[in-house]
C-alpha cells in the first residue's frame, strides 16, 4: 500500500491558494524554483537555501491543503494529510451515516425556518 495521499482528498481539502512560497504547518519552508520571478524572490531563496527547514518545489507554485485546522504543502514530506485520509477510509461507512443524519437535522431545520416565515414570523 503506497503512503500518498490521494488526488480526491487533496482535491476535497485544497484551499485553492497558491503562491511562490509557503510554509506547512510541519514548520518547512517552500519555494517555487521552477516558475521565473523578480530578483527579490530569488535573493530570498538564495539567502535560505542553507536553512534546514527549506524545501524546493520543482513542480511550480507552492499550493495548500487544509486539514484539522492546520494548512500544509501540497508535495511537503510530512505527507500530514495521509493520517486524515486513512481514518476517513477506515470509517468511511460511520462517517457516511453521520452525515446522512446531520443532513437530515439540516433539512429538518431549513423546512421549520420555511414554516415560520411562510406565517409571518421572522426568527
Amino acid at each position: 500500500m503506497s503512503d500518498e495521499i490521494s488526488k480526491e482528498f487533496l482535491e476535497a481539502f485544497s484551499t485553492q491558494c497558491a503562491g511562490p512560497f509557503g510554509e506547512c504547518a510541519c514548520g518547512l519552508i517552500w519555494y517555487d524554483t521552477f516558475n521565473e520571478y523578480d530578483e527579490d524572490h530569488n535573493d530570498i531563496v538564495k539567502a535560505n537555501l542553507n536553512n534546514r527547514n527549506t524545501r524546493l518545489s520543482v513542480n511550480g507554485l507552492v499550493s495548500y491543503y487544509k486539514v484539522g485546522g492546520e494548512q500544509y504543502v501540497m508535495g511537503c514530506e510530512c505527507n500530514a494529510g495521509y493520517k486524515y485520509e486513512q481514518f476517513i477510509l477506515k470509517y468511511e461507512e460511520q462517517i457516511a451515516e453521520y452525515l446522512r443524519q446531520r443532513r437530515l437535522k439540516l433539512l429538518d431545520q431549513a423546512k421549520k425556518i420555511s414554516l415560520e416565515v411562510d406565517e409571518g414570523h421572522v426568527v
